[in-house]
């Protein structure tokens, strides 16, 4: 079970940095981490607490769509530019 939801979580990562238009390392500078840091986040490492945000927050995605799967009316998955 908690390796199945590490993979989800993990593929979700992958895939706002995709839509972002970033590199791995692009998002690993921004984050001030190495580079190989990043690159397990979105391979089998769950990201710590306290990246979270500022991860999220770069991707365009909310921490709750992040860490569950799920959206409600108060955190959908993207949050409205401008």
């Amino acid at each position: 079970m908690e390796y199945e939801y590490t993979v989800k979580v993990c593929a979700r990562l992958r895939a706002f940095r995709i839509e972002a238009g970033l590199t791995m390392s692009d998002v690993a500078e921004r984050l001030k981490i190495p580079s190989p840091l990043y690159a397990l986040y979105e391979e089998y490492e769950l990201v710590p607490h306290q990246i979270i945000p500022p991860l999220c927050e770069l991707l365009n995605m909310s921490p709750w769509y992040y860490l569950t799967g799920m959206s409600d009316e108060l955190s959908p998955p993207f949050r409205a530019n401008g």
